[in-house]
């Protein structure tokens, strides 16, 4: 058989019109999707089969769900759910909406439409008008949204009062009893909540002021990260350098074998070059960028080596050992 025979009209048309194959069948044959016998079919100038005599599949099967009186006592007599209807029919539930729509049955929208309450108008005005509930209450009681129950009272025509809703005031709305307090950079005045003023020591009037202030005082000694030493690597430490270790490591990550060229569209930058055992507890400049104190890793694994050093986590030693 040919690498593309759809592409075949003699077989095409042999197959379709004088075998009258399906198309379903034809394209299993063929070993493609039905698509691609559908477009070849027309590509092909070849007539469409007419489907008005074939037989019905079902016709001889017992499917209720095609029965629109069946369907309308069920799901508009009865307010059952789609699902509730197609478990009674012994169907699937998209079965069950297929038919309906071609029966012009309307799907309801919601669950409220099944509550009879909301039908029935003067069920309504006792709750709302002469109990006086509202309108959440009726539908709390109810199991439905305030919404819905709003919809039912304009169904009815029964005119709608003004509810205002509540919130929490005095002692118990949040920013109660607040202060105001100093932005710890630039000054500006800031209204902060009593609770806000129990967890905190300094505030900011926004991100931008609090970047800015750890920017100048979250640093060195400071630096909750801080070990010591100097943030200069010393001489030694250069791109020739660099440029070495990551040709010894074949350009790629010791680790995960992430190659050069897959971290540069990855990171938009290359490989890293780490140091073994830190480089600020290593006083000797020489043995701090020795080339067995350095490794070529990706962005990910340079991290995980930070976080074990002065262990190599692919062996749990150091660079000594």
């Amino acid at each position: 058989m040919a690498e593309e025979p759809w592409k075949d009209a003699d077989q095409i048309r042999r197959l379709y019109c004088e075998e009258e194959l399906s198309i379903t069948e034809m394209s299993e044959m063929l070993d493609c999707a039905r698509s691609v016998v559908h477009n070849w079919i027309d590509k092909h100038g070849i007539e469409p089969r007419d489907r008005s005599n074939t037989p019905d599949p079902w016709e001889n099967l017992e499917t209720p769900w095609r029965d629109v009186k069946r369907l309308r006592e069920l799901y508009c007599e009865r307010l059952m759910s789609v699902a509730e209807v197609a478990e009674e029919l012994g169907c699937a539930a998209p079965t069950v909406r297929r038919w309906m729509r071609r029966h012009n049955i309307e799907v309801r929208g919601n669950r409220s439409l099944r509550i009879s309450e909301l039908h029935d108008g003067d069920w309504l005005r006792k709750k709302y008008v002469m109990e006086g509930n509202s309108m959440l209450a009726i539908g709390e009681s109810l199991g439905c949204s305030a919404k819905a129950v709003k919809t039912a009272l304009k169904r009815a025509e029964i005119d709608l009062k003004k509810e205002v809703e509540t919130y929490p005031t005095g002692e118990e709305h949040w920013a109660y009893n607040s202060n105001f307090v100093e932005c710890e950079y630039c000054g500006v005045e800031k209204d902060v909540p009593m609770w806000k003023l129990d967890r905190h020591e300094m505030f900011f009037c926004n991100n931008s002021c609090r970047g800015q202030w750890l920017s100048k005082n979250n640093v060195g000694e400071n630096h909750p990260r801080w070990e010591g030493g100097t943030a200069r690597y010393g001489p030694g430490w250069n791109i020739s350098k660099k440029r070495k270790i990551r040709r010894r490591d074949g350009h790629q990550c010791q680790d995960c074998a992430m190659t050069q060229k897959k971290h540069l569209e990855e990171y938009n930058q290359k490989l890293h070059v780490h140091h073994i055992t830190p480089a600020r507890k290593i006083d000797d400049p020489g043995v701090r960028h020795a080339e067995r104190n350095l490794v070529t890793l990706c962005t990910r694994c340079h991290s995980k080596w930070e976080r074990m050093a002065p262990l190599r986590p692919d062996t749990t030693q150091t660079a000594n050992d």
